[in-house]
């Protein structure tokens, strides 16, 4: 199993970070991304394509007319429902955590992408770790690659998962990979997902589905949004846990880290109570069809 993630992060209201992205198996990836790039070379053609600058008109899609481009997005997605990956997002208020958590919480653990990742990844790890009747494929996790984020979201992705009972470690993969989503296909559509979901916050409608119909073959997604309570939780637990502020910066952390990890420990015994199960339900038979083949 291979889910494609990228962000978008929003710059109004509570600036959410959005995490969204794709589930498929490596299979079914391949296939997908021949027909994707296949679409990108239809006249009129893009090297690559991001969601921002379809949105504005400008980049790849500079000097198009808005039909034009409509088109070519439609069309792209029409891919995405033909090979239908299942849909997942996590999403925080960065704006919240610098408020509330940061002052209290070590380097590791003190940003919207710690809260995202984790919110993201191990709902999926749990499901996948408690399947009985079908192989418990481990789940790659592939991220774009951003300038300056891969060393602190490798550190990161690190701590979430020396945290979790070993039977989720077995289910997630030591390390997660970057790739330049100008390169990676799936990244692409994972794009597409994310800037989709950040306007649905931007909107204001919290009864609104965050996925729109084009981006859906189903109408089946996974939603893990972080609320101001459970990150206030997570600010009084960091509190009660004696020295968590003092490893704010980034070399006492990797410091810290390094320690634990000889001795056994745990990277930070910090529990995470947020309960995500409605939305593992909900993936449970999608998921395990996907598994089956």
């Amino acid at each position: 199993m291979q889910a494609y993630v990228d962000d978008s992060r929003s710059d109004q209201g509570e600036q959410r970070l959005v995490l969204a992205g794709y589930i498929n198996t490596a299979e079914r990836w391949s296939r997908f991304s021949n027909a994707w790039y296949a679409e990108l070379r239809r006249s009129p053609s893009i090297d690559y394509f991001k969601m921002v600058e379809a949105a504005g008109l400008r980049g790849q899609f500079g000097g198009w007319s808005t039909v034009d481009r409509d088109n070519k997005v439609e069309d792209l997605a029409r891919i995405i429902r033909h090979w239908e990956p299942a849909s997942i997002h996590s999403s925080v208020s960065q704006k919240l955590v610098a408020e509330i958590v940061k002052p209290v919480a070590p380097y590791g653990m003190a940003s919207a992408y710690s809260f995202g990742f984790e919110a993201i990844m191990i709902p999926l790890a749990i499901h996948q770790s408690k399947q009985k009747d079908l192989m418990q494929v481990p789940i790659d996790f592939i991220f774009d690659h951003q300038e300056g984020l891969g060393d602190a979201a490798k550190l990161l992705y690190q701590s979430i998962r020396a945290r979790q009972p070993r039977a989720v470690q077995k289910v997630l993969s030591v390390e997660p990979v970057f790739r330049d989503d100008k390169l990676i296909m799936p990244l692409q559509a994972a794009d597409m997902l994310a800037w989709h979901i950040r306007k649905h916050f931007e909107s204001g409608d919290p009864d609104a589905f965050p996925v729109p119909p084009m981006l859906s073959a189903n109408g089946m997604h996974s939603a893990s949004d972080i609320p101001e309570w459970y990150l206030r939780r997570a600010a009084e637990q960091f509190s009660n846990v004696p020295g968590a502020s003092t490893l704010s910066d980034k070399k006492e952390w990797k410091k810290y880290r390094n320690e634990a990890r000889q001795l056994g420990m745990p990277t930070f015994p910090v529990e995470r109570p947020f309960g995500r199960e409605n939305a593992i339900d909900r993936f449970r038979k999608f998921l395990a069809r996907l598994i089956a083949g």
